[in-house]
């Protein structure tokens, strides 16, 4: 489950990379930072440097925790919904 989780987070990771590095989403990064002016360009370019090395500090093992949980939800969902339908059929005796 470990290796499928990986897998795709690691395939979500990229696409995400991949849609960050078009130029119309970096001069729409660019516009955001310039909004405020030049007085707080400076500030608002260090915040966005600082949460782009967090982002890739922390987002690909992030992706990898949220992807095992989604897995493990619907492991867990199509259980409970077979266990359900085998006591449908009479499989299984309600208690």
């Amino acid at each position: 489950m470990n290796g499928l989780a990986r897998y795709l987070a690691r395939r979500l990771w990229y696409g995400m990379l991949w849609f960050m590095r078009r130029g119309w989403m970096k001069r729409l990064q660019w516009a955001a930072i310039k909004i405020g002016g030049p007085a707080r360009e400076a500030k608002r370019r260090k915040s966005w440097q600082i949460q782009n090395a967090f982002a890739r500090r922390i987002g690909l093992p992030l992706m990898t925790v949220m992807m095992t949980l989604v897995l493990w939800s619907i492991v867990f969902t199509c259980s409970y919904f077979a266990i359900l339908e085998m006591m449908d059929r009479g499989w299984i005796p309600m208690p």
